[in-house]
């Protein structure tokens, strides 16, 4: 009778316990801004000892550092361990994990960080105290970088699902495989600068640092000669205010009297060319037109002062070589969601690779070439519209398969474009038929309009285009 208790016991106690973790594995916290993954989850996917430099920072690194760039250029090994926010603090702990697996060369530390001591939104406290795995460097993070009421909620991270039960997803549910190839950017080209830095030229005007600022300064320094890699203290171009640029002027301070190689680009906007109107997006974060020449001042810095590797060609670094691809892919959407009229759009979204498109086209009123307009942006994907008449077209590996015509007993077709999404093409009617096209449950139907196209992108798993004509 003992025995069977204690089986019993032991049966009932497993049982809660895959209870309990089946329901954590759903509710726990993730970060949801760049699809369900971040730059530390992309940190834990990179093969040992792969990455040559390393920028580390908040918003304003991971919009000002296109590890693309310094790849394609050079060949170097970027990566950005960039969280939204990113305090002093957590970026010391977030590259202490990093170490654990890397061995840079180069560490360029974006200050901006001492510049704030709490977190004003709680979805970036929870990037920078639960994005790491747990371990004795995330718990020294927790007790070095929350308040005490907190602690157990971030040590022990269940509490935390409370908070998640309104934006649950498809991806809580289902086992996927998470982005492992961005090297941690952010990559648009748009502009909306505001202005350029009124308090960033002239002698440097520092303001004292307080204690804790200053060990950390101290501890970064001892951080870089106990790994033995080379630290460079930087800012990236922002709209500073006068006590930002006075706690930025004391760092430069602090670096020149410690040895330390020192760049505020506000100061030296002139000399790498950034214009704060061209190449911004609003007042505190870059576009690929200002990380371009972040990269190119970078790029020189580092050639001129290290030997680094041209990993191009190496098989083991194929994470960059498909972030460079990722860019090239990124640089051709924004393209698309700009074009003004069907061909332009049509002729970018044919340049696309890795991308299953739908095409749809609804009404059957094209004899004698009365809509041409129509005709000219489906020839940029190969369609004959005069020949083939309107239906539905898969565009792939650059060519156009029909699989649907306008007609109401054509048999429906499937695609199953990962382990997540399936494509249904329907025909109930021309126009307003919502049924006509789905994903999953999502429909995308030509919303009263003759074309609708619909680009579905397999390298990030989403629908990033979808325009009705």
């Amino acid at each position: 009778m003992k025995a069977k208790r204690i089986i019993s016991a032991v049966l009932i106690a497993a049982i809660f316990i895959l209870c309990i973790w089946g329901t954590y594995r759903v509710l726990r916290w993730k970060d949801t801004v760049k699809k369900y993954t971040s730059s530390v989850t992309q940190m834990y996917e990179t093969g040992r000892n792969l990455t040559d430099v390393v920028f580390v920072g908040s918003s304003h690194c991971y919009f000002s550092v296109y590890p693309q760039y310094f790849w394609e250029d050079m060949g170097v090994s970027v990566f950005d361990l960039a969280v939204s926010s990113q305090d002093y603090k957590s970026a010391y702990y977030q590259l202490k994990e990093l170490l654990k697996t890397q061995n840079p060369k180069v560490v360029f530390m974006d200050v901006y960080g001492i510049t704030y001591d709490e977190q004003q939104v709680a979805g970036n406290e929870y990037r920078n105290l639960l994005s790491m795995n747990t371990s004795i460097n995330s718990v020294e993070h927790v007790l070095m970088d929350s308040s005490k009421e907190k602690w157990l909620d971030y040590i022990f991270r269940f509490p935390i699902i409370h908070t998640r039960y309104k934006e649950l997803g498809k991806f809580d549910f289902v086992d996927y495989k998470p982005n492992s190839f961005i090297r941690g950017e952010t990559l648009t080209w748009r502009k909306n600068g505001q202005g350029e830095p009124l308090f960033a030229d002239g002698e440097l005007n520092p303001i004292p640092l307080d204690k804790d600022r200053l060990k950390w300064l101290d501890d970064m320094v001892k951080l870089s000669e106990k790994e033995k890699f080379s630290l460079v203290f930087y800012t990236s171009p922002y709209f500073t205010t006068q006590e930002e640029q006075a706690q930025t002027d004391a760092v430069s301070v602090y670096a020149e009297e410690h040895g330390i190689p020192m760049f505020d680009l506000n100061r030296l906007r002139r000399e790498i060319g950034f214009d704060f109107y061209e190449d911004l997006i609003d007042s505190g974060h870059c576009n690929a037109y200002g990380a371009r020449k972040i990269a190119d001042f970078f790029e020189n810095y580092l050639s001129e002062n290290f030997d680094l590797t041209d990993h191009r060609g190496d098989e083991r670094y194929w994470q960059w070589d498909m972030d460079l691809k990722w860019y090239d892919h990124c640089r051709i959407l924004e393209g698309m969601e700009d074009a003004a009229d069907m061909p332009s759009y049509t002729a970018l979204a044919s340049e696309l690779s890795d991308t299953v498109t739908v095409i749809s086209l609804e009404g059957n009123e094209y004899a004698d070439g009365e809509y041409p307009d129509y005709v000219t942006a489906l020839s940029e994907f190969g369609i004959d519209v005069m020949a083939e008449g309107a239906g539905k077209w898969i565009y792939r590996d650059g060519r156009a398969e029909k699989v649907l015509d306008n007609d109401v007993n054509a048999k429906e077709y499937y695609l199953e474009l990962n382990n997540t999404d399936t494509l249904r093409l329907k025909y109930e009617g021309d126009y307003l038929f919502k049924e006509n096209i789905m994903i999953n449950r999502d429909s995308y139907y030509n919303k009263y309009c003759r074309l609708a196209v619909i680009v579905y992108d397999c390298m990030s798993g989403e629908v990033v285009s979808y325009r009705c004509f």
